[in-house]
């Protein structure tokens, strides 16, 4: 993991204060490598995905792009922006937000 994206998902972690189960306190931030193999399972790797429900690299739906504090659309934002908000859900939901991609790559 890049020192970058470290220090994002070290600020995701800290500013997050998502979740309030116990479960959700005990999860910790996937690698960049497991964001990278869902995002090749959900969009071929495409960051920049559009679709008519669904975009970016990990297929946000708008409205939960929006929930975890994302603008406009996840295909405009960066791959590390992507992550960041993925992070944030993931400590909410864990990897129900990603049902079949998640199951696929064994993650749950």
């Amino acid at each position: 993991m890049s020192r970058r994206i470290a220090i994002v998902v070290v600020s995701v972690l800290m500013l997050a204060g998502v979740g309030t189960s116990a479960e959700a306190h005990s999860r910790s931030a996937p690698s960049l490598a497991v964001w990278d193999r869902l995002a090749q399972c959900e969009s071929g790797g495409r960051w920049h995905q559009r679709g008519r429900t669904y975009s970016g690299g990990l297929q946000f739906a708008d409205r939960t792009w929006r929930s975890v504090g994302g603008r406009g659309r996840a295909a405009d934002a960066s791959k590390q922006e992507q992550i960041r908000r993925a992070v944030a859900l993931y400590l909410k939901y864990g990897w129900g937000q990603w049902p079949g991609c998640s199951r696929k790559l064994r993650l749950r």
